[in-house]
Protein backbone atom coordinates (compact mmCIF):
# COMPACT_ATOMS: atom_id res chain seq x y z
CA UNK A 1 0.00 0.00 0.00
CA UNK A 2 1.16 3.51 -0.66
CA UNK A 3 2.13 5.85 1.99
CA UNK A 4 0.72 8.66 -0.24
CA UNK A 5 -2.51 10.05 -0.42
CA UNK A 6 -5.01 8.93 -3.13
CA UNK A 7 -4.38 11.59 -5.64
CA UNK A 8 -0.58 10.59 -5.41
CA UNK A 9 -0.70 7.25 -6.88
CA UNK A 10 2.14 5.94 -8.76
CA UNK A 11 1.47 5.72 -12.28
CA UNK A 12 0.05 3.19 -14.18
CA UNK A 13 2.59 0.22 -15.94
CA UNK A 14 1.97 -3.01 -17.70
CA UNK A 15 5.53 -4.16 -17.71
CA UNK A 16 6.71 -3.25 -14.37
CA UNK A 17 5.00 -2.80 -11.03
CA UNK A 18 6.03 -0.45 -7.92
CA UNK A 19 5.23 -0.91 -4.82
CA UNK A 20 6.00 1.34 -1.53
CA UNK A 21 6.69 -0.25 2.15
CA UNK A 22 7.59 2.65 4.53
CA UNK A 23 10.81 4.44 3.30
CA UNK A 24 11.34 1.90 0.58
CA UNK A 25 10.45 1.28 -2.68
CA UNK A 26 10.29 -2.21 -4.64
CA UNK A 27 10.34 -1.88 -8.52
CA UNK A 28 10.40 -5.39 -10.46
CA UNK A 29 10.53 -5.66 -14.16
CA UNK A 30 7.27 -8.35 -14.92
CA UNK A 31 8.14 -9.30 -18.77
CA UNK A 32 9.76 -12.50 -17.86
CA UNK A 33 8.00 -14.54 -20.50
CA UNK A 34 10.64 -12.77 -22.66
CA UNK A 35 13.34 -12.60 -19.76
CA UNK A 36 12.48 -9.23 -18.37
CA UNK A 37 13.53 -7.50 -22.23
CA UNK A 38 14.14 -4.17 -22.30
CA UNK A 39 11.00 -2.75 -25.41
CA UNK A 40 9.92 0.71 -25.78
CA UNK A 41 7.35 0.68 -23.43
CA UNK A 42 9.05 -0.76 -20.05
CA UNK A 43 12.23 1.56 -20.94
CA UNK A 44 9.25 4.73 -20.88
CA UNK A 45 7.65 2.75 -17.82
CA UNK A 46 10.51 2.55 -15.71
CA UNK A 47 11.85 6.16 -16.69
CA UNK A 48 8.48 7.22 -15.28
CA UNK A 49 8.38 5.35 -11.97
CA UNK A 50 12.02 6.61 -11.49
CA UNK A 51 11.20 9.99 -11.52
CA UNK A 52 8.17 9.31 -9.06
CA UNK A 53 10.48 7.87 -6.56
CA UNK A 54 12.61 10.73 -7.07
CA UNK A 55 10.47 13.07 -6.39
CA UNK A 56 8.85 11.42 -3.25
CA UNK A 57 12.68 11.03 -2.17
CA UNK A 58 14.34 12.34 0.79
CA UNK A 59 17.03 13.71 -0.75
CA UNK A 60 14.44 15.90 -3.27
CA UNK A 61 12.34 16.99 -0.66
CA UNK A 62 14.91 17.17 2.17
CA UNK A 63 12.51 15.71 4.61
CA UNK A 64 12.65 12.11 6.09
CA UNK A 65 8.63 12.29 6.26
CA UNK A 66 5.88 14.69 4.81
CA UNK A 67 3.41 16.85 6.93
CA UNK A 68 1.46 13.98 7.68
CA UNK A 69 4.14 11.98 8.98
CA UNK A 70 4.64 9.54 5.90
CA UNK A 71 7.92 8.46 5.04
CA UNK A 72 9.70 9.87 2.17
CA UNK A 73 11.58 7.47 0.05
CA UNK A 74 15.02 6.58 0.81
CA UNK A 75 15.98 3.02 -0.96
CA UNK A 76 14.74 1.50 -4.10
CA UNK A 77 15.02 -2.14 -4.50
CA UNK A 78 15.23 -3.41 -8.06
CA UNK A 79 14.93 -7.38 -9.46
CA UNK A 80 13.28 -9.35 -12.37
CA UNK A 81 10.57 -11.59 -12.41
CA UNK A 82 10.72 -15.05 -12.99
CA UNK A 83 14.74 -16.86 -14.16
CA UNK A 84 15.92 -13.81 -15.14
CA UNK A 85 16.87 -10.33 -14.37
CA UNK A 86 16.87 -9.09 -17.62
CA UNK A 87 18.40 -10.08 -21.52
CA UNK A 88 19.16 -6.70 -22.82
CA UNK A 89 17.04 -4.92 -25.36
CA UNK A 90 13.94 -6.31 -27.29
CA UNK A 91 15.33 -8.58 -30.35
CA UNK A 92 12.13 -7.01 -31.80
CA UNK A 93 13.13 -3.38 -31.20
CA UNK A 94 16.60 -4.13 -32.31
CA UNK A 95 15.03 -5.74 -36.07
CA UNK A 96 12.63 -2.73 -36.05
CA UNK A 97 15.99 -0.42 -35.33
CA UNK A 98 16.95 -0.96 -39.06
CA UNK A 99 13.43 0.29 -40.88
CA UNK A 100 13.57 3.42 -38.34
CA UNK A 101 14.84 6.69 -39.81
CA UNK A 102 18.38 7.99 -38.48
CA UNK A 103 15.98 11.09 -36.10
CA UNK A 104 13.99 8.05 -34.91
CA UNK A 105 16.94 5.79 -34.22
CA UNK A 106 18.86 8.85 -32.34
CA UNK A 107 15.35 9.20 -30.38
CA UNK A 108 15.24 5.75 -28.92
CA UNK A 109 18.78 6.00 -27.81
CA UNK A 110 18.34 9.22 -25.69
CA UNK A 111 15.50 7.50 -24.22
CA UNK A 112 17.59 4.10 -23.11
CA UNK A 113 20.00 6.93 -22.29
CA UNK A 114 17.56 8.44 -20.38
CA UNK A 115 16.51 5.40 -18.14
CA UNK A 116 20.46 4.90 -17.54
CA UNK A 117 20.82 7.97 -16.10
CA UNK A 118 17.78 8.27 -13.62
CA UNK A 119 18.64 5.46 -12.17
CA UNK A 120 22.71 6.53 -11.98
CA UNK A 121 21.73 9.92 -10.78
CA UNK A 122 18.53 9.18 -8.51
CA UNK A 123 18.63 10.40 -5.08
CA UNK A 124 17.57 7.07 -3.48
CA UNK A 125 20.01 4.27 -2.92
CA UNK A 126 19.40 2.01 -5.05
CA UNK A 127 19.99 -1.91 -4.57
CA UNK A 128 19.82 -4.59 -7.38
CA UNK A 129 18.57 -8.30 -7.12
CA UNK A 130 19.99 -10.45 -9.96
CA UNK A 131 19.30 -13.68 -10.53
CA UNK A 132 19.88 -15.88 -14.02
CA UNK A 133 21.24 -13.44 -16.83
CA UNK A 134 21.61 -9.61 -17.51
CA UNK A 135 22.45 -8.96 -20.37
CA UNK A 136 23.54 -5.84 -22.79
CA UNK A 137 21.23 -3.43 -21.56
CA UNK A 138 20.24 -5.46 -18.00
CA UNK A 139 23.98 -5.05 -17.51
CA UNK A 140 23.52 -1.38 -18.29
CA UNK A 141 21.33 -1.80 -15.07
CA UNK A 142 23.39 -3.12 -12.78
CA UNK A 143 25.67 -0.62 -13.82
CA UNK A 144 23.86 1.94 -12.59
CA UNK A 145 22.93 0.92 -9.52
CA UNK A 146 24.73 1.35 -5.89
CA UNK A 147 24.15 -1.84 -4.43
CA UNK A 148 24.51 -5.32 -6.87
CA UNK A 149 22.95 -8.75 -4.94
CA UNK A 150 23.74 -11.97 -7.44
CA UNK A 151 23.31 -15.63 -6.49
CA UNK A 152 26.46 -17.79 -7.81
CA UNK A 153 24.66 -18.92 -11.21
CA UNK A 154 24.25 -15.39 -12.18
CA UNK A 155 25.97 -14.36 -15.57
CA UNK A 156 26.38 -10.80 -16.72
CA UNK A 157 27.65 -9.37 -19.97
CA UNK A 158 28.27 -6.80 -22.69
CA UNK A 159 26.70 -8.57 -25.35
CA UNK A 160 26.34 -6.03 -27.88
CA UNK A 161 29.72 -7.24 -29.05
CA UNK A 162 28.34 -10.38 -30.62
CA UNK A 163 25.84 -8.64 -32.34
CA UNK A 164 28.82 -6.62 -34.26
CA UNK A 165 27.85 -3.11 -32.18
CA UNK A 166 29.62 -1.08 -29.21
CA UNK A 167 27.84 -1.15 -25.69
CA UNK A 168 27.83 2.17 -26.44
CA UNK A 169 24.75 3.46 -24.38
CA UNK A 170 25.39 1.53 -21.43
CA UNK A 171 29.30 2.18 -21.76
CA UNK A 172 29.69 5.15 -19.89
CA UNK A 173 28.28 3.51 -16.93
CA UNK A 174 29.66 0.03 -17.04
CA UNK A 175 33.08 2.74 -17.31
CA UNK A 176 32.39 4.72 -14.21
CA UNK A 177 31.83 1.05 -12.54
CA UNK A 178 34.47 -1.06 -13.24
CA UNK A 179 37.40 1.64 -14.89
CA UNK A 180 38.65 1.42 -18.33
CA UNK A 181 40.80 -1.25 -18.52
CA UNK A 182 37.82 -3.90 -17.29
CA UNK A 183 35.19 -1.86 -19.66
CA UNK A 184 37.54 -2.31 -22.81
CA UNK A 185 37.70 -6.30 -21.76
CA UNK A 186 34.50 -6.64 -21.14
CA UNK A 187 32.91 -5.24 -24.32
CA UNK A 188 35.67 -7.03 -26.55
CA UNK A 189 34.98 -10.36 -25.16
CA UNK A 190 31.20 -10.06 -25.25
CA UNK A 191 31.31 -13.31 -22.81
CA UNK A 192 29.31 -14.11 -20.28
CA UNK A 193 31.34 -13.99 -16.57
CA UNK A 194 30.09 -15.89 -13.43
CA UNK A 195 29.17 -13.74 -10.66
CA UNK A 196 32.72 -13.99 -8.64
CA UNK A 197 34.23 -12.93 -11.46
CA UNK A 198 31.86 -9.53 -11.91
CA UNK A 199 32.59 -9.26 -8.25
CA UNK A 200 36.16 -8.92 -8.45
CA UNK A 201 35.75 -6.86 -11.10
CA UNK A 202 33.50 -4.28 -8.95
CA UNK A 203 30.34 -4.56 -11.28
CA UNK A 204 28.55 -6.49 -8.78
CA UNK A 205 28.89 -6.20 -4.73
CA UNK A 206 27.72 -8.99 -2.89
CA UNK A 207 27.21 -12.54 -3.51
CA UNK A 208 24.34 -14.73 -1.93
CA UNK A 209 23.58 -18.26 -1.97
CA UNK A 210 19.72 -17.51 -3.02
CA UNK A 211 17.46 -14.00 -3.90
Amino acid sequence: MSNFAIEDLVPETGLCTLEIDRAVAYLTLTREDVFNALNIQLISEIISLLEWTKQRSVGERGSLIDSAGNPYLRVIVISGAGKHFCAGADINMMRDAGAKSAEENRADSERLDRLFNSLWAHPCFTIGKVQGVALGGGAGLIACMDHVIVEPRTRIALSEGKLGILPAVIGPYVYRKVGSAEFRRLSMLAGRIGSEESLRVGLVNQLVESL
